[in-house]
């Protein structure tokens, strides 16, 4: 990619009647407003689709600064990610009881008996999937449990309402 713009010509660049862009190459270009100020902006094409990155205005942001977060933005477009998508597009979505019991299953089944794995798996399945499998584990209150306990003692009795506790703390200390 040739770098075509120098510091001193870019601080050289004068506003004119319309807005303008001068290209450093390879799809780092400065943009001139019709007030005069200098905006550095990225170009790439994303899943078939032209789009611009806005990287900051100048002088605030150097030649050298602006190379280097074009430079990373075509580093995260290698990567099959949009830069120009917000950070939270990358954020993995909330963790669910549901998934976390999924996990625990798996780790946990070759450690006990079938049918200790069985009777664990079939408490989440009746009593504690129902209402908690979509739920985000940070917002399970101690008052959506206490539900879910009584109801599991009224049908099953104090002894099931316990397994069904201690089964619903070992998932969530899991994650």
């Amino acid at each position: 990619m040739p770098l075509n713009l120098k510091t001193k010509t870019i601080e050289n660049l004068k506003s004119a009647d319309k807005p303008y862009k001068i290209s450093d190459g390879g799809g780092l270009s400065l943009r001139v407003s019709t007030a005069g100020s200098k905006t550095w902006v990225s170009a790439y094409r994303f899943q078939g689709k032209q789009k611009t990155l806005t990287i900051g205005n100048f002088p605030e942001i150097s030649l050298k600064e602006a190379r280097d977060a074009h430079n990373l933005a075509r580093g995260i477009l290698k990567q099959g990610r949009d830069p120009g998508a917000p950070p939270e597009a990358d954020k993995e979505p909330p963790l669910t009881f549901g998934v976390l019991a999924e996990n625990f299953l798996k780790d946990f089944m070759p450690r006990v008996k079938p049918i200790t794995f069985m009777g664990i798996k079939r408490m989440l399945e009746i009593h504690l999937f129902p209402r908690l499998k979509d739920l985000e584990t940070a917002k399970i209150s101690p008052k959506d449990v206490s539900a879910i306990l009584e109801d599991v003692k009224a049908v099953n009795g104090p002894f099931a309402a316990a397994h069904a506790l201690t089964i619903c703390r070992k998932v969530v200390s899991y994650g």
